[in-house]
């Protein structure tokens, strides 16, 4: 309730922009759900602009239409979220035999060998991405979607392993 009251209150007085830090922290699931849903509301309703900062990602990917990412305090990116999604992709690649030593594409964030799979996350995704790899034969290739939250872990968590 007091979450509900801090947000009326500072909507009272018709701001142009809102900004939130952290503003679920210590919600239960039902109040945060709420809550992200009265934000969505107003900005829809009043069109107003919500500077929204959080650790909890899966919140940000519901009601955010830009994001940046920040790490120690530089800013890393700064897009549309859809654009962002369209942009940074998983790439599992199958092979029969052993995985080439000799893969290494410059838009690689993250790379990952499970056997004879290799899964690659990739930051400007193109279909030319995936003319490079076949090159190398593989048996199948699959691109899969990745949440704000993956796309953030292999930004910012990622081990040196590209």
């Amino acid at each position: 309730m007091n979450g509900k009251l801090a947000l009326l209150l500072a909507l009272s007085h018709q701001p142009e922009l809102l900004i939130l830090d952290d503003p679920t922290s210590g919600l239960d699931p039902v109040v945060r759900r709420e809550f992200l849903q009265g934000i969505i509301e107003v900005i829809h309703q009043e069109a107003k602009t919500v500077f929204f900062s959080t650790h909890i990602i899966t919140e940000a990917e519901q009601i955010a239409d830009y994001v940046g990412i920040l790490e120690e305090g530089k800013l890393m990116l700064s897009q549309p979220l859809d654009e962002l999604k369209d942009s940074v992709k998983q790439i599992r690649i199958i092979f029969e035999d052993k995985i080439p030593d000799t893969i290494s594409l410059p838009e690689l964030l993250k790379k990952e060998v499970l056997g004879h799979e290799l899964v690659l996350t990739v930051k400007d995704y193109s279909p030319e991405v995936l003319k490079k790899l076949e090159g190398f034969n593989p048996k199948s290739t699959e691109v899969l979607d990745l949440t704000l939250e993956d796309i953030f872990v292999s930004l910012v968590g990622r081990e040196e392993t590209a």
